[in-house]
């Protein structure tokens, strides 16, 4: 009897381990589809893309895009409507004001967006010693769209419920709720597609790639000797005395190749096989 309940709870285990296990790859799978995607959006601005299968930068985009949203929507939604319970389950005295619980509701949740927005802020300033007003009202904003369209979402999906409620007090009639659900869906959508729009306009070109982000770095390239030739038909200038080219923008580092932007403002591609080494400015 007791080596058959051994045999169950090992069961139950391994069980349990491969539904983690499939979860963590869910989980990861759909960070790196995420970064995929918004990052190939944000090159497609500057006619380059990068859809290499095996990228663990992408994940880290993912990561951060998600983490963002999370601080910015996800923790302040949860102090409000849990303010928002216990309230309800615990009045206070008779004649206590309503406005006062409701003004520590919201501010509870606009302190969340403003520690949000100072990580944010912070991801700005790691390694790079630019500092200014914009970064911090760039932060505000990002985490204002990420928090404004979380809110979107949620305030319909909440009203919407409460029409269904109303117009059908017996019970929501199937085909209403399959028209909800796909109203959600492309509201969702809609609205996420227009938040990492915002965040990789602002907020990604400014992070560095350390953390996930796209902060284009100055730097000069090596070039391999029998390489000099074509790299100057490019545009790129190099020096006459060494094979270095002058200062140049590095916007983005695959895994097969440069995207630098010259002097004369123009993208160029080039392949890492024809690099010796870089001297990245800090």
């Amino acid at each position: 009897m007791e080596h058959h309940v051994q045999e169950g709870e090992s069961k139950t285990m391994v069980d349990e381990a491969e539904r983690i296990g499939k979860a963590i790859a869910l989980v990861t799978l759909s960070l790196y589809v995420l970064g995929l995607l918004s990052v190939n959006g944000y090159l497609l601005f500057f006619g380059v893309s990068d859809f290499t299968l095996v990228r663990v930068r992408f994940i880290y985009t993912g990561t951060l895009i998600l983490l963002v949203f999370m601080s910015s929507f996800v923790v302040p939604f949860i102090l409000r409507e849990g303010a928002r319970t216990a309230e309800e389950y615990h009045r206070g005295p008779a004649g206590a004001p309503q406005s006062s619980r409701m003004i520590l509701r919201w501010a509870m949740s606009l302190a969340s967006v403003l520690l949000s927005s100072a990580l944010v802020w912070l991801a700005f300033s790691a390694g790079s010693a630019r500092s200014g007003w914009t970064e911090p009202l760039i932060a505000v904003i990002v985490t204002g769209a990420a928090y404004l369209a979380g809110s979107l979402i949620s305030g319909y999906v909440r009203w919407d419920q409460a029409a269904n409620r109303r117009n059908f007090p017996s019970g929501t009639p199937r085909r209403v709720q399959y028209g909800d659900l796909a109203v959600y869906g492309w509201a969702t959508l809609l609205t996420t597609i227009v938040y990492i729009a915002v965040f990789m306009g602002v907020a990604y070109p400014r992070i560095p790639v350390q953390l996930g982000g796209g902060r284009t770095q100055k730097a000069q390239i090596l070039i391999k000797q029998d390489s000099i030739k074509g790299v100057r038909e490019l545009g790129i200038p190099i020096h006459a005395e060494s094979n270095l080219t002058d200062p140049i923008e590095i916007i983005y580092e695959g895994s097969e190749g440069y995207a630098i932007r010259s002097g004369t403002g123009k993208v160029i591609q080039i392949k890492k096989d024809i690099v010796a080494g870089t001297i990245v400015d800090l």
